[in-house]
């Protein structure tokens, strides 16, 4: 008679107590790092959005000029000299947990790129955190718009 081996039971349980362990510890960075990509997204998507009213502006589209309104959980994209004297606007709303966190623009709350300029009217930095991390957006008197993870 052939003698079958295999694991012990002792031996299951400690390669599954292992398995649980390991997957309490990499569930919640694997879910961390899943939200922060998905700030760093709507960063990428507001930077972008404010970078083409700023070309829309320059190319003299519409003649017109165009601006960008922050309020705590969207944006809105604007043609016109000011949000309330828009002629055309377009609402964005963050996902997630995703919110504005500090405005400290010049002046308000709105950046408008007079018709024909890349330079804005108003500049300084806007704050947007997940509630884990915070990204900044900022632009500059001259026109140059950056971003960073503070």
């Amino acid at each position: 008679m052939k003698l079958i081996r295999g694991f012990t039971l002792i031996e299951l349980l400690v390669v599954l107590g292992i398995l649980l362990a390991s997957s309490f510890i990499l569930i919640p960075i694997a879910i961390n790092q899943i939200q922060g990509s998905q700030t760093f997204s709507e960063i990428k998507i507001l930077y972008s959005n404010i970078f083409t009213q700023q070309q829309n502006s320059f190319s003299g589209l519409k003649n017109s000029s165009y601006g960008i309104a922050f309020f705590t959980n969207k944006y809105e994209l604007y043609t016109g000299e000011s949000l309330a004297t828009s002629t055309f606007r377009e609402e964005y709303y963050f996902k997630n947990n995703i919110a504005i966190t500090g405005i400290n623009l010049t002046s308000g709350t709105e950046i408008t790129f007079p018709k024909g300029s890349v330079k804005p009217n108003e500049y300084g930095q806007i704050n947007l955190s997940d509630g884990l991390e915070t990204y900044q957006i900022s632009i500059n008197k001259e026109g140059l718009i950056e971003y960073a993870k503070l």
